[in-house]
């Protein structure tokens, strides 16, 4: 009878998976228009919560993040929408890169990777242009990027030290 509770994710992981897309969703309303694509802070919550989640908590606020923008965004007209597809799916794969590297920087940099990656095919379908997905969606964010992923390794550390979770 009690065999089933065990198999129950643990309030802890609700809670955290619940104030974890909170976050991004907040974040994703502070955003400096600049071109196509706009800098928000929605990257630098993906590389904190990518370097401090656990398994569940990063899986389940991935497609959670991804579901809710799926549901109020007219997707096929946004053009930021694979950049959206890229971080939900950023967050857990941070979590798994993290298990075979020691170097924060390596997790930060799989995260972008993943993000932009996405982000970029997603908006070439707008542009049909490489050099313009390049001039718009890549170029501008570059030093912003290294910036925020910093910023979030510094956050990470001190969450480490204090021994806070969130």
């Amino acid at each position: 009878m009690f065999d089933s509770i065990k198999t129950c994710k643990s309030p802890d992981t609700i809670y955290t998976t619940a104030f974890s897309v909170l976050l991004l969703l907040l974040a994703s309303e502070v955003r400096v228009p600049i071109g196509v694509v706009p800098i928000t802070l929605q990257t630098f919550v993906v590389f904190l919560l990518g370097l401090r989640l656990d398994k569940r908590s990063s899986i389940s606020t991935g497609l959670l993040f991804v579901a809710i923008k799926l549901a109020t965004l007219p997707f096929w007209s946004c053009q930021s929408f694979g950049y959206i597809i890229g971080m939900g799916l950023s967050i857990p794969s941070m979590y798994f890169v993290r298990q075979f590297t020691c170097s924060k920087i390596v997790d930060c940099v799989v995260g972008y990777l993943i993000t932009n990656s996405f982000g970029c095919i997603w908006l070439y379908g707008f542009l049909r242009n490489w050099i313009l997905v390049w001039q718009y969606g890549l170029e501008p964010f570059i030093l912003i990027e290294v910036f925020k992923s910093t910023v979030a390794i510094c956050v990470s550390a001190y969450f480490t030290q204090s021994r806070n979770n969130f």
